[in-house]
């Protein structure tokens, strides 16, 4: 796209002509000193070699930091490996600090999650006071949640997994089961709790509280 002189001037940069061709200088978006190139563009920002210099800093220094806390937590608790600490995190990531106390409670849990879905379901029961065992061995399946209190099992189905409805329907009859009468088996999109954790967390808090009643129980207490 071609600028006249007039309208750099209004977007702060300046153009000259040299031997070797068009030179345009720009101000740094964050110190505001001179970048010189020789293209300009208004879908791009320029930042100087010095800012430059100093953002990589900040991105090694904020690395440098998550390992280290890895490694602190490694240390804790030796069967928690990279893996699971950064699937952890980048779970926790998605929360506002409104959450910083259930995200705190399900880190204890952190080398038993699967997938960053399965993070995102546990902060979000945790946030709504369900009590909850993650990765509860039934027989020989392991399910995501089980919630003993309202008889619930919760699977967070992703798009590789849970793809036979007829196993699928066989598996559940099996835990049902062996876990006696009145429990129940609810499976939710991996989609769901990704994109739209606080809807997936308001209808588990309806769901969780209908079967309260149905039990003769007090409703959960709002977080």
């Amino acid at each position: 796209m071609y600028f006249t002189d007039e309208e750099l001037n209004q977007l702060g940069v300046s153009r000259k002509q040299t031997k070797t061709g068009t030179v345009y200088s720009i101000p740094c978006i964050i110190c505001g000193n001179p970048v010189y190139t020789r293209r300009f563009s208004v879908n791009r920002t320029y930042k100087c070699k010095l800012c430059e210099k100093e953002i990589v800093k900040k991105r090694n220094a904020k690395a440098k930091a998550a390992k280290e806390q890895a490694e602190r937590l490694l240390a804790d608790d030796a069967g928690v490996d990279y893996e699971h600490f950064h699937r952890f995190e980048k779970g926790a990531a998605k929360f506002s600090r409104a959450y910083a106390h259930d995200v705190e409670v399900a880190r204890k849990a952190i080398g038993k999650f699967d997938s960053i879905p399965e993070v995102v379901a546990c902060i979000e029961l945790l946030h709504i006071k369900a009590r909850l065992i993650v990765h509860q061995k039934v027989g020989d399946y392991t399910v995501d949640f089980c919630l003993p209190d309202e008889k619930v099992i919760i699977e967070i189905d992703g798009s590789l997994y849970h793809t036979d409805e007829a196993k699928e329907q066989v598996r559940d009859y099996a835990i049902r089961y062996m876990l006696g009468d009145g429990w129940t088996v609810r499976h939710i999109p991996a989609d769901a709790v990704m994109k739209r954790h606080a809807v997936f967390g308001s209808n588990m808090r309806k769901m969780l509280n209908a079967r309260r009643e149905e039990m003769g129980m007090k409703h959960l207490v709002s977080a």
